[in-house]
């Protein structure tokens, strides 16, 4: 008899055990959920990001809505930067909460099939979970550009170049799009922690802290005409 009640008793605190690691598991998911939605918000507050009001930039609402509806990637909130530069980022604590943001000189200054194929690389980026590592790392590509760099694959953006005209089957937008972005992707306001998640290096060259993020708008396009 005492010897069943032992048991039940250790049976008893084994699932209070096990019920605080779930629990334990579960808080400490939703604090690092939440950790990684305060550096979203902190990078889209230094980009100087506004967010893209309800029925405002249709063409570049279908293409984002069309790409996402046909490749099974969550549909992201969209914000804009008011700056002549043609670039674009996405940044986001998982595929179900990312943000898009292009730049005004990328809304004025691409054809729709251009703009597809940028909307398909920053998407193709979101599917693969790249955007939440390169969220996570900007804290630390802040102090240490380099040692972020590592944490992504080598050559990424060649790599998302190739996953977006496989999701847009159409390499010419692409192509083009790199063409126009050449000499024109520095913007203004966009601090050194944030270099690894445009689109083209936002200080306008490949050296430095570019050089350690992006390869040169040279070898994108040439990988690109080679399929």
């Amino acid at each position: 008899m005492v010897g069943a009640l032992v048991l039940g008793a250790i049976a008893m605190l084994a699932g209070v055990a096990w019920v605080g690691l779930v629990l334990g598991a579960a808080v400490g998911a939703a604090m690092a959920l939440w950790q990684l939605r305060g550096t979203s918000a902190r990078v889209l507050t230094s980009v100087g990001a506004v967010p893209i009001a309800a029925g405002s930039e249709p063409r570049l609402r279908n293409l984002v809505d069309g790409l996402c509806t046909s490749n099974g990637v969550s549909i992201p909130d969209l914000s804009v930067i008011e700056d002549d530069a043609i670039n674009c980022l996405a940044v986001g604590a998982s595929p179900q909460h990312t943000t898009i943001v292009v730049t005004r000189g990328m809304l004025a200054g691409l054809d729709r099939m251009q703009l597809e194929g940028v909307v398909a690389w920053l998407l193709g980026q979101v599917k693969r979970g790249e955007t939440r590592l390169a969220t996570v790392i900007t804290p630390v590509a802040a102090l240490a550009p380099r040692l972020a760099a590592r944490a992504l694959p080598e050559r990424y953006d060649v790599i998302a170049d190739l996953d977006a005209v496989g999701l847009t089957r159409y390499p010419p937008g692409l192509l083009a799009a790199l063409e126009v972005t050449r000499s024109r992707s520095a913007v203004a306001r966009a601090p050194q922690s944030s270099n690894h998640l445009w689109f083209d290096d936002p200080a306008g060259g490949t050296t430095g802290v570019g050089a350690a993020f992006h390869s040169s708008i040279d070898e994108r396009i040439a990988t690109l005409q080679e399929l």
